[in-house]
C-alpha cells in the first residue's frame, strides 16, 4: 500500500500539473482550512501520547495508537501535494521528496522496527512541528498571517537537529528506556536510512531557509534601494 502510494504520488506531481495547465486555479480554501485544522488537532494529540507517555515494560495502548497513526498518516499527507497543484502553485523538490521518503522509510518502520523508542521520539518531535505548522496554514487560509513565518523552518530544521541527535541521549530520555536487546539487520538498517533521510531534511531546509529568508531578503533590500535611489535623482 505504501509502495503504490508513493507511486501514485509521483505521477500525480508528474502528470497532474499538465492537465491543469490550460485551467485556472481551483477556489478549495474552506477544504484547505478544514485539512489544516484537522491535521494541526491530530498531530497535537500525537505529540502529547508519544513524547510523554507510559511504559514500564511495553508501551500503553494510547502510545501504540498514535505512533501506529502515525505512520499511516504519511499517506493521506500527501494530499499536501494535491491542494497545491489544483490550485497551480509550485511545487519545490524539498516538499515532494520529503513526501515520497518519509511514507517509504514509516512503511518500513512499522513493517520491521516497531517499538523503537528512537523512532517514537522523532514522531513525537514531528506532531509537535505539524501542530505549529498546520496551525499557521489554517489561519493564513483565512487571512490571519502571524509574524515571523521563518520560525516554521527554524522549528523544522531544529526537529530534524533534535532528531539527528537522538541516538546519543535516548538512554536518559524520562518516558521510556529503548530496548537494545533488538539488535536485528532490520532495526539497523531503519535506523540508519531514517538518519539519513533526515540528514537530507536537514540540508533542504537549510537551503530553503537561506533562500528564501536570506538572500530574498537581501535582495529586496537592494531592489528597495535602487527604487529610493531613482527618486532622489
Amino acid at each position: 500500500f505504501f509502495w503504490m502510494a508513493a507511486l501514485f504520488y509521483i505521477l500525480m506531481i508528474n502528470k497532474l500539473p499538465v492537465w491543469m495547465k490550460d485551467r485556472q486555479p481551483m477556489s478549495i480554501k474552506p477544504i484547505i482550512f478544514t485539512w489544516n485544522v484537522l491535521i494541526a488537532v491530530f498531530s497535537f494529540y500525537g505529540a502529547k501520547n508519544t513524547l510523554i507517555r507510559k511504559c514500564d515494560s511495553d508501551w500503553s495502548e494510547d502510545t501504540s495508537f498514535w505512533i501506529a497513526a502515525y505512520i499511516w498518516s504519511k499517506v493521506p499527507e500527501m494530499l499536501d501535494t494535491l491542494w497545491l497543484i489544483l490550485r497551480k502553485k509550485n511545487v519545490i523538490f524539498l516538499h515532494s521528496w520529503h513526501h515520497v521518503s518519509v511514507a517509504i522509510i514509516m512503511w518500513h518502520n512499522g513493517a520491521y522496527n516497531p517499538n523503537d523508542n528512537l523512532a517514537a521520539i522523532c514522531m513525537g518531535l514531528n506532531y509537535s512541528v505539524h501542530t505549529i505548522m498546520y496551525s499557521y496554514y489554517a489561519l493564513s487560509t483565512i487571512g490571519i498571517r502571524p509574524p515571523y513565518p521563518q520560525a516554521i523552518t527554524i522549528a523544522q530544521i531544529s526537529q530534524f537537529v533534535l532528531g539527528l541527535s537522538v541516538p546519543f541521549w535516548e538512554d536518559n530520555y524520562p518516558y521510556c528506556r529503548s530496548n537494545h536487546s533488538i539488535t536485528t539487520n532490520h532495526r539497523k538498517w531503519n535506523r540508519n536510512g531514517c538518519s539519513m533521510i533526515a540528514f537530507s531534511y536537514l540540508v533542504l531546509f537549510i537551503h530553503y531557509y537561506i533562500k528564501r529568508y536570506v538572500v530574498k531578503v537581501h535582495q529586496k533590500k537592494i531592489d528597495n534601494g535602487r527604487c529610493n535611489d531613482k527618486k532622489i535623482f
